[in-house]
């Protein structure tokens, strides 16, 4: 057999035995999944927080006035 590919398939090996960095996966995944969430859920409600918020804008300037 080829050294390269020997020395390769090791060292494949040994990449996959790895888990030092699975818990900073871990934790990245979970923070990317929480940021969708806030992204869709600012997105989906946008419209009608602009409303509310002129409404009650409206609602001071004709109390003011």
């Amino acid at each position: 057999m080829d050294p390269r590919a020997t020395r390769l398939r090791r060292t494949l090996a040994r990449l996959a035995a790895d888990r030092r960095g699975s818990n900073a996966v871990e934790y990245a995944l979970l923070a990317a999944m929480v940021a969708i969430t806030a992204i869709v859920g600012i997105v989906a409600f946008a419209d009608s927080s602009v409303q509310m918020w002129t409404d009650l804008s409206d609602t001071i300037v004709d109390a003011l006035n």
